[in-house]
């Protein structure tokens, strides 16, 4: 589990994932922060993808421009790893990005993407807890009657495993669609 600050070892040395989010020059051409965050072969391991979504849910409520640059990393760098739980964590990242950059319709592409690759997987928990983050974005977009079959859903699969937290979260956005 990242710590706080966004790091954990990986590989023999520390990733600190705001350090390498500033390698991603905001200014420079989009192939070229792909060939930088894609160039470390340190980086193409699942764990950074996972530390990867930490750091961008932190960083929204800090610097959605950075959070931008490292969610869209994360999905060059889950493309290079080619592993689909990486690839719907990235996804999931992206989404949580665009919701809070108030661009509802592609943060639900993102979202979608990443149930669809769950689903797959049979990782029921992840699409629960996409579910959950979808919500919010289901309520400003209008769609109130998806938003609340998906949070029963949720809520199924958030009972089944007896996750408390997680229930309590998803009853908190339910809320918002009466809000």
């Amino acid at each position: 589990r990242p710590s706080p600050a966004g790091e954990n070892a990986v590989g023999c040395g520390v990733l600190k994932m705001s350090e390498w989010n500033e390698e991603l020059p905001a200014e420079a051409p989009e192939e070229t922060r792909k060939r930088i965050a894609t160039a470390r072969r340190d980086l193409h391991r699942p764990e950074v993808i996972g530390l990867a979504y930490g750091e961008v849910v932190r960083l929204t409520r800090i610097d959605l421009a950075r959070a931008g640059r490292l969610a869209e990393a994360a999905i060059w760098l889950a493309d290079a790893i080619v592993d689909p739980a990486s690839r719907a964590l990235a996804a999931r990242a992206m989404g949580h990005f665009l919701y809070l950059s108030r661009c509802y319709a592609p943060a639900l592409v993102h979202y979608e993407a990443a149930l669809e690759i769950y689903e797959s997987l049979g990782r029921s928990i992840d699409v629960g807890r996409t579910i959950n983050g979808t919500l919010q974005t289901l309520i400003y977009l209008g769609n109130w009657t998806r938003a609340l079959s998906l949070a029963e859903r949720a809520r199924l699969i958030f009972e089944e495993h007896h996750d408390l937290l997680r229930l309590a979260r998803l009853e908190c956005n339910v809320a918002n669609i009466y809000y």
